[in-house]
């Protein structure tokens, strides 16, 4: 366990600090009672494993190929969970360092689900409704659709007296999801403006 224990130090410069800290308490513990438990013995062994030799040439061949695409794609998917509540350990990662970049597997966990794919999808397409333009809020419109601009919380606005009602867009809304959000206000009153999904939009009729 000594050798095991010896062989990770070799590799400390690269540990994060919840390992570095594992690591004294662990050699501390070795020295009082000459062994270790079973559960020390497994981080130890999954530890071993992180820093072979074949998982140190594979996160330099991920660190090689990390491109400006694959940039532009982490950053939405982290503006998109940071507003979402999820991978936050990751989005506090890149608030300390904005150079950090992911390992190919947080990357690939991130970037490459269903919703994440859908918002880069969303992000890449034209807007359905040009800024400036008119469109009609639908029928179907529910009480918390509207929101606050800028925010995630609801208007609390009457869906009722919204419905079929004509918008002007005012822009694109800065929040990020699985359809793009406009910032809209009421052509019979522009005071009264919103954030609205681009569905829950219809074209206007004059």
């Amino acid at each position: 366990m000594l050798n095991k224990i010896k062989q990770l130090k070799k590799h400390e410069a690269k540990f994060t600090q919840w390992e570095r800290d594992f690591l004294i308490s662990i050699e501390d513990y070795f020295n009082k009672k000459s062994r270790v438990s079973y559960a020390q013995e497994g981080v130890i062994e999954r530890m071993l494993g992180k820093y072979s030799d074949d998982n140190i040439k594979k996160l330099n061949d991920w660190k090689n190929s990390w491109s400006p695409e694959k940039q532009r794609i982490f950053d939405i998917c982290v503006k998109y969970y940071e507003q979402a509540g999820y991978f936050s350990h990751i989005v506090n990662q890149v608030e300390k360092n904005k150079k950090y970049i992911p390992n190919e597997k947080t990357f690939v966990k991130m970037c490459e689900n269903k919703y994440a794919k859908k918002v880069i999808e969303v992000c890449d397409a034209d807007p359905v409704w040009p800024i400036g333009g008119v469109a009609t809020l639908r029928k179907t419109l529910k009480y918390n659709d509207a929101r606050h601009h800028g925010t995630d919380t609801s208007s609390r606005l009457d869906a009722r007296a919204l419905k079929d009602k004509p918008v002007m867009i005012l822009g694109i809304a800065d929040k990020l999801d699985t359809h793009r959000y406009y910032h809209v206000a009421l052509m019979i009153d522009p005071a009264i403006n919103f954030d609205i999904r681009e569905d829950k939009m219809k074209k206007y009729k004059q």
